[in-house]
C-alpha cells in the first residue's frame, strides 16, 4: 500500500481559509463493528504499545519544575502504537539500536497493513479526494495514540488539577525532519481520526493563529501579523478558538501550521480511553508526502 494513490480531479485543498478556524471534516463512515475490529487488533496489553511521558512531549523546559512535580507528572502521557516520526526512537524495544526510527518503521509496516489495511485504504481515499488534484504518497503509516483515564487515579488532587489543564497551543513540526533548507516554507497538513473517546467527550481546540513560514511569524485570519512576544503560548491561548468534537470515524484535516491543542478533559474516569489515528503530510514537488 505504500506508494502513490489515485486521486480525483478537483480544486486544491484550502490550507489557509480566512474567516474560520475549523478543520475540514472527512467522514470515514466507521460502523460500531469496524471500530471494535480496530480496537481488537490493538488490545491494551499488546507489546507494540509503548509509553511516552507527558513531560517528554512538551516543548516546555521542565528542568525548572520542582522534583515532586516532575515525579508525579511522569506517570502521565501517551501510549503509541505504530510508526511515528517523533516517537519511534523512544520505543523501548529499539531505543538502543542504530537507526531506531527506521528499524521501528520497517518492522511495523507489515503489521499495520495486516491489522489495519482496510482502514488505511479508507483514510487514503478520503485524503486523496480532499487534497486533489495533488497526488498523495505514504512515506510511513500513521500511528495510534492512546490516553488512559486510569493514569489519573493515584494522582494527588493538586497534580490531578494540573494535569487536566488545557494543553499549551502548538503547531506540528515533524515535517522539518524531511526538509532541506530551501524547503522550509513547504505547506503541511495534519489528520486526526478519533477511534474511541472518553465518556465525557474529547476534542481539538483550534486557535485563530497560523505560522506564516515565509516570514516566520504568527498571523491571524486575514494574514495580519500577530503581536506575539516571547511567551507565544500565553498570547495564543487568549485568542479566539473553536473546540471541535471528536467523534469516532470523523477525521479532522487541517494545516499543521495552525496553532492547536487537545481540548480539556471533562469529568474523567478510570475506564476512559482516548484513541486516535494520527498522521501528517508535507507538500513536496507537487505531491503530498504522508507520514506518522
Amino acid at each position: 500500500m505504500l506508494g502513490r494513490a489515485m486521486v480525483l480531479l478537483g480544486s486544491a485543498w484550502a490550507l489557509y481559509r480566512p474567516g474560520t478556524a475549523e478543520p475540514e471534516i472527512l467522514d470515514l463512515g466507521l460502523t460500531e463493528a469496524e471500530v471494535e475490529d480496530i480496537l481488537a487488533n490493538c488490545p491494551e496489553d499488546a507489546p507494540e504499545w509503548y509509553f511516552i511521558p507527558m513531560l517528554q512531549e512538551s516543548d516546555t523546559d521542565v528542568s525548572r519544575y520542582p522534583l515532586e512535580v516532575r515525579r508525579q507528572l511522569s506517570k502521565l502521557g501517551s501510549y503509541i502504537f505504530g510508526p511515528s516520526t517523533i516517537y519511534s526512537e523512544k520505543c523501548p524495544l529499539y531505543v538502543h539500536e542504530e537507526n531506531a526510527t527506521q528499524r521501528h518503521h520497517e518492522n511495523m509496516k507489515d503489521l499495520m497493513e495486516m491489522r489495519f489495511g482496510w482502514l488505511l485504504q479508507r483514510v487514503e481515499a478520503q485524503l486523496a479526494r480532499a487534497v486533489a488534484p495533488e497526488p498523495i504518497e505514504w512515506m510511513s503509516y500513521p500511528y495510534l495514540k492512546m490516553h488512559r483515564g486510569d493514569c489519573l487515579d493515584d494522582l494527588p488532587q493538586q497534580f490531578r488539577k494540573l494535569a487536566l489543564q488545557v494543553a499549551p497551543p502548538h503547531r506540528d513540526m515533524q515535517y522539518t525532519i524531511y526538509l532541506e533548507n530551501k524547503q522550509q516554507d513547504a505547506q503541511t497538513l495534519t489528520f486526526t481520526l478519533p477511534i474511541k473517546v472518553p465518556s465525557g467527550g474529547a476534542g481539538l481546540r483550534m486557535f485563530e493563529a497560523w505560522m506564516d513560514k515565509k516570514i516566520q511569524r504568527l498571523v491571524g485570519q486575514k494574514g495580519n501579523v500577530l503581536p506575539v512576544g516571547k511567551n507565544s503560548n500565553a498570547y495564543v491561548s487568549q485568542l479566539p478558538f473553536q473546540d471541535v468534537e471528536y467523534l469516532p470515524g470523523r477525521m479532522l484535516l487541517f494545516s499543521g501550521d495552525q496553532m492547536h491543542a487537545v481540548s480539556p478533559y471533562k469529568n474523567p474516569v478510570s475506564s476512559d480511553r482516548r484513541i486516535v489515528l494520527q498522521g501528517h503530510g508535507i507538500l513536496l514537488n507537487g505531491t503530498w508526502k504522508l507520514f506518522g
